[in-house]
């Protein structure tokens, strides 16, 4: 994934993207010891960030984009909502900078 890869930048997040491998798109998450100690708070932002990906619209990308998302220490602050938000609004910048191609 390092590899020709791009890098989009959010308050509580950092987003990883290339073309696909694949024939769909796909998602990692990254939520490291120096975001929370706690096993329970990690996976909660795991969580999270997999249900804000599965309510993607992913039709509206043509082609398939592999996306890795790190967590930062500011995300255990967020709510849910905002953390929607800024995947939302990742993959909106996404499919428009690419118009639709991805």
């Amino acid at each position: 994934m390092q590899s020709s890869r791009e890098r989009y930048l959010s308050e509580h997040l950092v987003f990883v993207y290339r073309k696909g491998s694949g024939a769909v798109s796909r998602m990692g998450v990254t939520v490291s010891k120096r975001v929370a100690k706690q096993a329970v708070r990690r996976n909660r932002v795991k969580r999270w960030l997999r249900e804000a990906f599965r309510r993607l619209d992913l039709c509206a990308c043509a082609e398939p984009v592999d996306v890795v998302i790190i967590a930062r220490p500011s995300v255990l602050r967020a709510s849910f909502r905002e953390v929607r938000q800024e995947v939302e609004g990742f993959w909106e910048g996404l499919v428009r900078t690419r118009r639709g191609g991805c």
